[in-house]
């Protein structure tokens, strides 16, 4: 099955809505989520991407995935944000700087 996901400039909010739809569809379906396959799928698709790190977190808390989702977020090495105290913050607003 095929998914769009779209918003302006297809960089940030997208990539976290698809992350999004593809952890809930895991762990749905799969009875798991594998943060880093969802990951792996949305940027062979589009390497160009920073996912929204306030959509991931949100998406990881209401999906009960204790961090394991936006802790591989954080550790992936995307080209435009650097995510700072991320695990102090958490269910906080995250701040994020460009670099």
């Amino acid at each position: 099955d095929t998914l769009l996901v779209h918003c302006a400039a297809g960089e940030s909010r997208s990539p976290a809505a698809a992350i999004a739809i593809k952890a809930a569809w895991q762990k749905k379906y799969l009875g798991h989520c594998d943060p880093q396959a969802c990951i792996d799928q949305i940027v062979a698709r589009r390497p160009l991407v920073t996912p929204n790190p306030v959509m991931v977190n949100r998406t990881d808390q209401l999906l009960g995935l204790n961090g394991d989702l936006i802790n591989a977020v954080y550790r992936y090495p995307f080209r435009s944000y650097a995510i700072y105290d991320l695990h102090m913050r958490r269910g906080k607003s995250l701040l994020y700087a460009k670099v």
